[in-house]
């Protein structure tokens, strides 16, 4: 996918987070977050990259 996905996701464990993205990221995307913990772990799940 090209460009921005803007979505809210309740709530904000990994293992919520990560299904939404998988189907709307390619593996080699960047990920911007509000720097919560939990994107570590997503980014891991998902081999993309966080900032």
């Amino acid at each position: 996918m090209k460009g921005t996905l803007s979505t809210r996701i309740q709530p904000r464990k990994a293992a919520d987070i990560a299904p939404v993205l998988a189907s709307k990221i390619v593996p080699d995307a960047v990920l911007i977050s509000d720097s919560a913990k939990t994107y570590r772990n997503v980014v891991k799940s998902l081999n993309v990259s966080l900032i």
